[in-house]
């Protein structure tokens, strides 16, 4: 929702080529440290989409450890 607000006022097209295990808690409920491995391999890549020399923006509604950032961005850079 907040990246499809972004990609419209921006005028930038919006995709979704990240998936999230299901059986992953959230993250703001969870220690500094917990938020590290709970995020470490909560994501994988759809493979679906090329994103070789692409430009990326990852989007994320809140940060505070930067796990989910710094795990997500892994994956999307592994992908790339």
């Amino acid at each position: 929702m907040l990246a499809n607000c972004l990609g419209s006022k921006l005028n930038i097209e919006v995709k979704d080529i990240l998936n999230k295990e299901l059986n992953v808690a959230t993250q703001s409920t969870l220690s500094e440290i917990d938020r590290i491995i709970n995020a470490k391999n909560a994501f994988y890549f759809k493979g679906d989409f090329d994103i070789k020399n692409k430009k990326v923006i990852l989007v994320d509604d809140i940060l505070t450890t930067g796990s989910t950032i710094r795990f997500a961005s892994k994956i999307l850079k592994e992908n790339s």
